[in-house]
């Protein structure tokens, strides 16, 4: 008989530039296309190579001068059916026919030689989903297959919808057909035949009466028209993907494994439990799940599936109990399902979970999440110990990651060479470090991620990090009015950012911020309190469209107006000192770092911080006389603050009831916003501030506990209470639902963003669930007679010129006030937004991404001749800087020029999955609970861990996730990542206790931001 016949045409375009697709090398230093083609054939015995090239053929006969090579003078010119011809066609064997951008494991070459048919072919099903973020390009030019009716039709041109799968590039012609191709060739015009595709011609064939068979794909294969595709080939299931790269790696370590089906334990369990005592006698191994349904291009299924840790491996009943285990997890399984045995490791010193890039953006950060204190392998992907790591570095700097951790530079290395290795910068690796910083790779896959499409490109966002470091370089030159020499910038210190706008927020949200408050508004308020004036010097800059506060001139803004240049110098740099030693408290500087003003405790706390740290007993004095002025005029102007806010009342009530274009009411309501309402905001937050030291010094000082003072705060009459007791008088008949919507339908989940609906657009939503009978009642609280004796005597002490009576009406006055202040502000903002967004022409997702001062050019006409136009060009200029703030990662507090290359986020700051914004009710689960008789469809569900255990969640239809603990690798992450879901994994223990009391929350993910709703 006749050898069998392989032809791999290889006359087309170049790969990569300017390289044969035949020597694109696969994973290791030595393997290419051609040797992974060469070896599939290794199903059909004593196969002869034949090569038809053009393209650099000399490269390929230089590599491989063992097999046969035709060539095709005209391969910049024609298709298949040309390289085909270029061929010795012998017509009495079979003949096998692939590209050499193809790759495909033997599987599939023997299902072709099991056909008996004159043409067969392979075909994939699943081609729509071969990786990730698939173009539609890329669907519309694939050689596509349609069955119907018994019927095959191939070509390019069949509609994506209508096509069954994609034709695999490899086939099989018989003796038969191979005379049929030469018959065709000699009636036809030989130029047009030659630039028949594959899929033309055997169209061809199939017409002249040849006999096709048509296999599904069963194995793998990739073609080399993306750069995933070659690691789609490489990464199998788990157990595959470790033993295909073992051999390999020469940075890291994979150990040796035992790997067996599902199949092969049912045949012969005798067997496998001999494989494994053998292998590793009488070590504690790991029995792991190596499901075909796992590990996958389209979904991980983390955590779905057992894992038994530290089995003995000489005790066969217990391997046999976990193996069984394993299997059963799995459901209903296949025979071809996998269980896969290794080695338990030992002091383990880190371990944890990389991916190489960013989960929502595949943005490129390597995102480490470890585990450096338990000798654990597992904290990380169970999800359940606080404290864990997370780096962030960036993919063009990962050097830069030794400098937040030494021994993490092994593990950059290793992920470095994996993705080398792979031929794929888009992995989700799990790793651990033993005592002699040994690098071991516990098991490698693909980011299984419903990536939102982004156009922000890698060099897009260097270009961008790279300026805002240059910005940040130049810092300590800002502002001629400040003093302090190390320039700090942060999210959350002073008016905090990240809470109102959010860290990534769009252009009209922080534009507005700006304009009411922390480009002048801030600064003069601490100006008129009595501290020192810092203006023209605006609070927020921005890195990569990131808004930070300027710590510096924050803490300036803190020092009081009387101190000299040199102490208030002295002061700033102090502070700023510490905050760089405990980063951890950017986000309570005026609790454990700045003095902002004069409390009970004040002299026990300047001796404690201040004294230390070169500050003379005479320096503490003069700061607290400075801080004496400043909180007895707090103290004073309450009542003026208020007075101010029914000037705003009256003008607003006024601006409404007149007739004006909607984008003048916009910047009128604005105005007034500004003059009347952030800036009496402003000095009522900060006289709130002052009252909640004061009344929290009494307790550290002992005249008052932890429990008169939650009594004295829930006595007070905010806006919160009213909101309740109004909808307990709707319920009740005494006012109306028409009249509560009024009252109350300006609110708005985010403030400042035009895209949330206000309560008054769907008041069924937001309103009704509040019409309900109280379930609270007022609190009334006072101070008893003797401690109201003991505050007084502090306040004579402390040189406060007030009665306990005066002092008690401003801490309640102060602190109500500033929700009230916040209410009353916030109508004419939230009448603005709807006001711009009833200007007509664009829609309020393309108002969102325009900058207030483009629409206040708008409205003066200093724009071109088209405004529809210009305003539509800034609205998508804007978008496409949102997009790539969006993508952009960036750590809480920026301290060093570094910190825009590599930084660890802090584990109180929540890991935000998703690009999504839902406001909805919350269920709050207890650790540990599997189920609920509350509906939880739509909802957003709080638990205390990002835990397997939890996965039951995902069949309610629950609407966001919240999780206590878990970090950006934890197995929540990546499931609520791969469906498409919003969450907020790891918020820490005190955003979780306020989270468990509240009834609505806002969960927005791509503003980065969790806020409790009432």
């Amino acid at each position: 008989m006749n050898r069998p016949q392989v032809i791999i045409l290889g006359a087309g375009k170049p790969y990569s530039g300017a390289y044969p697709s035949a020597l694109v090398q696969a994973p290791g230093s030595s393997r290419r296309v051609l040797d992974w083609v060469m070896e599939a054939f290794s199903a059909v015995r004593d196969s002869e190579f034949h090569f038809v090239g053009g393209y650099r053929l000399q490269d390929i006969v230089a590599k491989y001068p063992n097999i046969y090579f035709s060539v095709n003078p005209d391969w910049k010119t024609n298709s298949a059916a040309g390289s085909l011809l270029a061929a010795p066609l012998g017509t009495g064997r079979d003949t096998y026919i692939c590209y050499s951008d193809t790759v495909f494991s033997p599987e599939i070459v023997n299902d072709l030689a099991n056909s008996a048919a004159s043409i067969t072919l392979c075909i994939d099903r699943r081609w729509r989903e071969r990786y990730d973020g698939r173009s539609p390009q890329d669907i519309a030019s694939a050689e596509k297959v349609r069955l119907r009716g018994g019927q095959v039709a191939l070509g390019r041109e069949i509609d994506a919808a209508d096509a069954d799968g994609e034709l695999i590039g490899v086939l099989k012609f018989s003796g038969d057909a191979i005379a049929a191709v030469k018959a065709l060739a000699a009636k036809e015009d030989p130029e047009q035949f030659a630039r028949l595709d594959m899929p033309g011609l055997i169209n061809r064939l199939v017409a002249a009466g040849l006999d096709i068979e048509v296999v599904e794909n069963r194995g793998r294969w990739a073609e080399l028209n993306a750069p995933q595709d070659l690691a789609h080939f490489v990464l199998g299931t788990k157990a595959e993907t470790l033993e295909r790269l073992r051999p390999l790696v020469r940075t890291s370590i994979i150990g040796e494994q035992v790997c067996f089906t599902a199949g092969d334990w049912q045949a012969g369990r005798q067997a496998v439990l001999d494989a494994v005592r053998g292998k590793f006698g009488r070590m504690a191994v790991i029995v792991r799940s190596s499901a075909h349904s796992e590990d996958g291009w389209v979904t991980s299924n983390a955590g779905s599936y057992e894992s038994i840790l530290n089995v003995p491996a000489g005790d066969a009943d217990k391997i046999a109990e976990a193996v069984e285990r394993v299997i059963a997890s799995y459901g209903t399984s296949l025979s071809t399902d996998q269980v896969l045995v290794q080695e338990m490791l030992h002091d383990v010193v880190l371990s944890g979970v990389a991916f190489t890039r960013t989960l929502t953006h595949r943005a490129p950060y390597c995102v480490l999440n470890y585990d450096d204190s338990s000798s654990r392998t597992d904290s990380v992907t169970g999800g359940g110990l606080h404290g864990l790591r997370t780096l962030f570095v960036r993919r063009s700097r990962l050097g830069s990651a030794e400098r937040l951790d030494p021994r993490i530079a092994k593990v950059i290395s290793a992920i470095s060479e994996l993705e080398d290795l792979v031929g794929h910068t888009s992995l989700d690796i799990e790793f651990a470090m033993d005592s002699n910083h040994v690098v071991h790779i516990l098991q490698l896959r693909p980011l299984a991620v419903r990536h939102k499409a982004s156009h922000a490109a890698d060099e897009a966002i260097d270009l961008a990090l790279d300026e805002a470091a240059r910005w940040f370089d130049s810092a300590s030159s800002r502002g001629s009015r400040l003093v302090g020499t190390k320039p700090i910038f942060g999210v959350m210190t002073d008016w905090n950012p990240a809470e109102i706008v959010g860290t990534k927020p769009r252009n009209l949200a922080l534009s507005i911020y700006r304009q009411l408050i922390t480009d002048d508004t801030w600064a003069r308020q601490r100006a008129e309190y009595g501290y020192r004036d810092v203006r023209p010097c605006p609070l927020i800059v921005s890195f990569a469209g990131h808004p930070y506060v300027d710590i510096r001139a924050s803490f300036n803004s803190f020092i009081p107006a009387t101190l000299s240049e040199s102490l208030a110098g002295r002061l700033v740099d102090h502070y700023l000192e510490r905050l760089t030693q405990h980063p951890e408290l950017h986000d309570k500087v005026e609790f454990d770092i700045a003095f902002t003003c004069l409390t009970f405790d004040f002299e026990t706390m300047a001796a404690e911080r201040l004294g230390p740290n070169g500050f003379s007993a005479s320096d503490i004095a003069t700061l607290k006389r400075a801080l004496l002025d400043i909180t007895s005029e707090g103290i004073t102007r309450v009542e003026s603050d208020y007075a101010t806010l029914d000037i705003l009342q009256d003008r607003y009530d006024a601006l409404v009831a007149r007739e004006m274009a909607p984008l003048d009411r916009a910047f009128e309501l604005l105005e007034d916003c500004r003059r009347f309402g952030t800036l009496a905001f402003a000095h009522l937050a900060r006289s709130a501030f002052v009252a909640m030291a004061l009344l929290r010094s009494l307790e550290r000082i002992g005249i008052t506990t932890s429990q008169d003072t939650s009594l004295f705060l829930a006595s007070l009459e905010t806006v919160t209470g009213m909101f309740e007791k109004d909808g307990g008088n709707v319920h009740a008949g005494q006012l109306s639902f028409e009249a509560f919507v009024a009252r109350y339908g300006h609110l708005r989940p985010g403030t400042y963003e035009i895209t949330s609906d206000a309560y008054a657009d769907d008041p069924e939503r937001y309103l009704k669930p509040m019409v309900k009978a109280r379930s609270t009642q007022s609190v009334s609280y006072s101070w008893s007679p003797a401690v109201r004796t003991q505050i007084g005597e502090q306040l004579q002490a402390l040189g406060l010129d007030t009665s306990v009576d005066a002092f008690e009406h401003f801490i309640r006055r102060a602190i109500a006030g500033r929700e009230y202040a916040k209410f009353l502000f916030s109508r004419n903002l939230s009448a603005a937004l709807t006001a711009i967004g009833q200007m007509g022409g664009l829609d309020r997702e393309a108002l969102s991404h325009i900058d207030v001062s483009d629409l206040n050019k708008l409205r003066v006409g200093a724009h071109p001749a088209n405004a529809t136009a210009w305003l539509s060009a800034r609205a998508e200029e804007g978008a496409g800087e949102y997009e790539l703030r969006c993508a952009i990662e960036l750590p809480p507090l920026v301290t060093s020029i570094d910190d825009f290359d590599a930084f660890e986020r802090p584990s109180s700051v929540p890991n935000f999955v998703g690009q999504t914004k839902l406001l909805a009710e919350i269920v709050v689960m207890a650790d540990g609970e599997a189920g609920t008789t509350v509906p939880l469809t739509g909802k957003i569900v709080v638990i205390p861990r990002a835990d397997p255990g939890y996965d039951w969640l995902f069949a309610h239809g629950i609407g966001g996730l919240v999780t206590q603990y878990g970090g950006a690798n934890s197995h929540m992450a990546i499931r609520s990542a791969e469906l498409g879901l919003p969450a907020a994994i790891g918020v820490g223990e005190s955003c979780f206790e306020q989270l468990s009391t509240a009834r609505m929350i806002l969960l927005d993910c791509a503003a980065r931001k969790l806020e409790v709703h009432t």
